[in-house]
């Protein structure tokens, strides 16, 4: 009766035994996929802070661009139209 007792003891010992490795193994692997999430997010934003640099940058140059079309179109309907020579 003791030794059945024992064994059944020492077999749930080591099915604790294997639960717990593999427990553990399992949050390892959780960890390192959580860990390679992380450099992936910080790619991400570094790329999406990069694209939103550039498109300020266009948009900025573009209204630039506008401003100097309205600038010197305002400064053609300014001037005197040119003299016209008299007809005799």
């Amino acid at each position: 009766m003791f030794r059945n007792r024992t064994a059944s003891i020492q077999q749930a010992l080591q099915e604790a035994r294997a639960a717990s490795q593999d427990a553990n193994r399992r949050l390892a692997d959780i960890e390192t996929r959580l860990r390679q999430l992380d450099v992936e997010i910080g790619r991400m934003q570094s790329t999406a802070e990069s694209e939103a640099a550039g498109e300020e940058a266009r948009i900025q140059k573009a209204a630039e661009d506008d401003v100097r079309k309205v600038v010197a179109a305002a400064d053609r309907k300014s001037q005197p139209p040119p003299s016209r020579p008299a007809a005799n």
